[in-house]
């Protein structure tokens, strides 16, 4: 497949038209006053939290064989919220997300 200006497979490469959506699920942390006291943690599942996902390349340039054999580019991703498609707005909600680092200590000083 080449990817070269003017052809059909570049303008579908440089213009994306199929919706790419990111689906976000945290776990909260219900219970840290009895992790903190030795206790397993109790997590409740948020989410999805929905985005969809627009890329936009910039700074595109072949290389310089004839046919050029790579494309370089620049590419930049954003994430609009798709508020419909989630559970509640992110900026309205708190959560506590577990702390991994914290959670191996715990457990490693349990095994002593």
């Amino acid at each position: 497949m080449m990817i070269l200006p003017g052809r059909q497979m570049y303008e579908i490469w440089r213009n994306i038209t199929i919706p790419i959506y990111l689906k976000v699920h945290i776990f909260n942390v219900t219970n840290v006053d009895e992790i903190l006291r030795g206790g397993k943690p109790r997590l409740d599942e948020v989410g999805p939290f929905v985005y969809i996902e627009n890329r936009t390349f910039r700074s595109i340039s072949f290389s310089d064989e004839d046919p050029p054999k790579t494309v370089n580019f620049l590419e930049s991703r954003q994430y609009i919220f798709q508020p419909l498609l989630s559970v509640a707005d992110p900026k309205q909600i708190t959560v506590m997300i577990p702390d991994l680092f914290f959670g191996v200590r715990l457990f490693c000083r349990s095994l002593d």
